[in-house]
């Protein structure tokens, strides 16, 4: 039992999702003086009602256009309905087979979307036509002019893409795209001979495109413009969430704490400093005393030498003194 309830309500939930809406169609020849916009687009659930004064009828062309081969004829008598189903997802075409009415422009090329598409996809679809919005651009009035010394002109160079150029001048001028760059004429793509001319860049222009105006020597005079187009794949909000990124960033490292851990390093790094220092304080006195004292022991060495020098000389002058003194007692014993 409980199954079974759950199954009703879920055939009772598919059949309120496949619920769509009525849209009544004024089923008439859209002529020049009725015309007529007929709807074409439509979900699974919809229901189309025709209706009519008249003589005409609805018929389905399995094969599109004005073809009645194979054609269902759903009614001639108003007025027809028609609600679409999963089968009819895609093309379907319907069309009034009385004489040329079809031909005239009473038909409907509909293409029908399933209902699977979401609220969320709705959503996402809103989005990117507002981001397509936000794509439309600038429009810059360009004052078209020959830039001499009497009235110089400062022509813009750089746009991006959704941006409309509108050329505006007096006199005799015109506007004429160049594919091969500077004041070369080949393969010119003129624009307009008569004011104002516009051009809207789109992103088959992204890079570079010259403009110039091709009456005598215009452009070689300075009319000319060399564009520089960029993507407007970038938006504003997204450089300024760059630029908000990067100040976040560098506060954030500006910012940053000092960890216990940094503070007990830097300590210890600066104890080391002044151990280091201490050290080399003292290696220096200890150096200072070493050469001070291989000094004195220099100076000492240098006097012990001079006093043996002397204790040297004074034993030998005396030995040649007693020498000389035993010689004369020598000689004077002979003599004797």
């Amino acid at each position: 039992m409980n199954k079974f309830f759950a199954l009703l309500s879920s055939v009772l939930i598919a059949s309120k999702l496949t619920k769509g809406e009525t849209i009544t169609v004024n089923w008439i020849v859209p002529d020049n003086d009725d015309p007529v916009r007929l709807p074409d687009k439509f979900k699974v659930g919809d229901t189309l009602v025709f209706e009519w004064a008249g003589y005409h009828n609805v018929a389905i062309h399995p094969l599109g256009g004005c073809d009645r081969t194979d054609a269902d004829i759903l009614g001639s008598a108003s007025p027809v309905s028609y609600t679409f189903t999963e089968e009819d997802v895609g093309s379907k075409v319907f069309a009034c087979d009385v004489g040329d009415h079809c031909a005239r422009g009473q038909i409907i090329e509909a293409t029908v979307t399933s209902d699977a598409m979401t609220d969320m996809e709705t959503e996402t679809e809103t989005e990117m036509n507002n981001e397509m919005s936000v794509m439309e651009g600038e429009t810059i009035t360009v004052n078209w002019i020959v830039p001499d010394t009497d009235d110089p002109v400062k022509f813009p160079e750089e746009f991006k893409v959704g941006d409309t150029l509108v050329f505006e001048w007096a006199g005799y001028h015109n506007v004429a795209i160049h594919p091969k760059g500077g004041c070369d004429r080949s393969d010119a793509d003129l624009l307009g001979s008569t004011s104002p001319v516009s051009y809207k860049f789109t992103e088959e222009d992204v890079g570079r495109k010259v403009f110039a105006c091709d009456v005598g020597d215009h452009c070689a005079r300075g009319q000319i413009i060399e564009a520089s187009i960029s993507s407007h794949t970038m938006t504003d909000m997204d450089k300024e969430t760059e630029t908000e990124m990067d100040k976040d960033t560098e506060t954030e490292m500006d910012k940053e704490p000092e960890t216990e851990m940094d503070t007990e390093t830097d300590k210890e790094m600066d104890k080391d400093m002044e151990k280091t220092d201490e050290e080399m304080e003292k290696e220096l006195e200890k150096e200072a005393e070493k050469e001070v004292g291989e000094e004195m022991m220099g100076e000492m060495k240098d006097e012990e030498q001079e006093e043996a020098l002397e204790s040297g000389t004074y034993q030998y002058i005396n030995m040649f003194r007693n020498t000389l003194l035993v010689s004369i007692v020598v000689q004077c014993i002979i003599f004797v």
